[in-house]
């Protein structure tokens, strides 16, 4: 019997301790109140008191607004909704819980929650409201906000809105989707961009390195030994670039009209920097659809977006030198690879590196020239040729310019479908060499300047 009371007493105690139990229908209330008091005749009626005081959240007040906005539908319906929503929005995000909004995930709930979600992401505000939960940092793995996203991604209109948040960009196809949107305008404005965005050489973007900063760097056997599982299969990518590559086909009549104004193409610059430099997979997978639209497209597009990628990468702090030389074709070449990210990573000629180099590209199966055309290193030897004022042996000269005039000379014939070399042309090297060495001894006759600090 006195377990049976004791029984009585918690449930009774557990209706006061609702939330806001004071809304409960009167008689459950009545009842619990009556059962605390007849219980402990001594503290029931302030104990009884004290709970609903604790549980009560104020929802009356917040029905009682409710009701007076309500009354003024009939004048203006539209205004009052918003008024309505922009005080949900704002109590949402300042109360939001991850935690208990995962409740709504679970198996016997997900086919409603599905629901009404897709039809809450039709409203411009709510979608505003999940943009800005999902910006918070505490917020950047929260699995309701994450299920949020394909829902919005299933309508092609609102990919323009998630280019904007990072959290839709975990999600392999709506990062695609993504990227599609913003490269379209950007492939599409080319090279008719010339207000220093695409023409700006990123060899003197001067990009801040931070001692402390995240490192994207890994080994040859690191990189080698990814699982493929993790990426994407090679036809969806190849699809995706003929994709992008067929739809810049559109953007231009037979006039040559760009139907992308060049200040669209700027709009969405920001963007592309963002989503390149937002993760590491992000990144490479960027660089990689670049690559392959650069072997693809006619003109330096592609090319230009990729210097542009890696300079912020830097700016950033982040040494992706190890990607930037991987992904010219020089895999079988480690040692050269290692030698240029050495130079690209610390922006320097380092003496070593340099000769390494010189012993590669004098050998009889040379590395790629595109290893040798990363537009930093370019601008180093430049600025050691032409503009430096500093003493240089004249054998570091002498490495600078074979270096810089290979770079320039060599004419190579690629494999497009296995990027293996068919033919390498360097005959006009040596006297390009030439050419550069007393073109050097005149400029740096009058150089009193530091040169070029990249």
């Amino acid at each position: 019997m006195a377990r049976r009371s004791v029984t009585v007493m918690e449930n009774a105690k557990a209706v006061l301790m609702k939330k806001d139990a004071i809304l409960e229908h009167p008689s459950v209330l009545a009842e619990a109140i009556d059962c605390v008091r007849y219980n402990d005749t001594r503290t029931g009626q302030n104990e009884a008191e004290e709970l609903l005081v604790e549980s009560y959240q104020g929802a009356i007040e917040f029905l009682f607004e409710l009701g007076t906005w309500l009354t003024y539908i009939d004048e203006d319906a539209q205004s009052t909704r918003n008024i309505i929503e922009s005080v949900v929005k704002e109590a949402i995000l300042q109360n939001y819980d991850r935690s208990k909004a995962i409740t709504c995930l679970t198996d016997e709930a997900s086919a409603d929650t599905m629901e009404w979600l897709s039809q809450m992401v039709e409203s411009p505000t709510w979608r505003r409201t999940i943009y800005d939960l999902a910006q918070h940092p505490r917020n950047e793995d929260c699995p309701f906000l994450s299920l949020s996203m394909p829902c919005i991604a299933v309508k092609e209109s609102l990919i323009g809105e998630l280019i904007s948040v990072p959290l839709a960009w975990n999600t392999l196809g709506i990062f695609l989707k993504c990227v599609i949107y913003v490269l379209q305008p950007l492939l599409a404005a080319g090279d008719t961009v010339k207000d220093q965005t695409f023409m700006y050489s990123v060899a003197f973007l001067q990009p801040k390195r931070c001692n402390g900063s995240i490192n994207y760097s890994v080994s040859h056997s690191e990189m080698d030994s990814m699982n493929s599982d993790s990426l994407p299969p090679i036809d969806e990518i190849k699809g995706f670039v003929s994709s992008v590559d067929d739809k810049r086909q559109s953007y231009s009549s037979s006039e040559g009209e760009i139907h992308f104004p060049s200040d669209t193409a700027l709009d969405m610059l920001p963007h592309f920097l963002e989503m390149g430099c937002h993760s590491e997979h992000g990144y490479l997978l960027l660089q990689s659809i670049l690559q392959c639209l650069a072997r693809r497209m006619k003109g330096h597009c592609a090319h230009h977006l990729i210097w542009l990628l890696e300079a912020e990468a830097c700016r950033r702090g982040r040494d992706v030198s190890r990607y930037t030389t991987y992904l010219c074709g020089s895999r079988d070449y480690p040692e050269s690879m290692d030698s240029m990210q050495t130079i690209l990573k610390e922006q320097d000629l380092i003496p070593e590196a340099v000769s390494q180099l010189e012993k590669a590209y004098k050998g009889d199966a040379p590395p790629p020239v595109a290893l040798l055309r990363q537009p930093i290193f370019i601008a180093l030897l430049a600025d050691a040729l032409f503009a430096s004022a500093d003493r240089l042996l004249n054998e570091q000269l002498e490495q600078y310019a074979y270096l810089y005039s290979y770079a320039a000379m060599v004419v190579e014939e690629i494999d497009p479908t296995t990027d293996r070399r068919i033919s390498c042309i360097r005959t006009e090297v040596d006297q390009a060499k030439h050419e550069v060495l007393e073109a050097s001894r005149i400029c740096r006759q009058f150089s009193t300047g530091p040169g070029i600090k990249l």
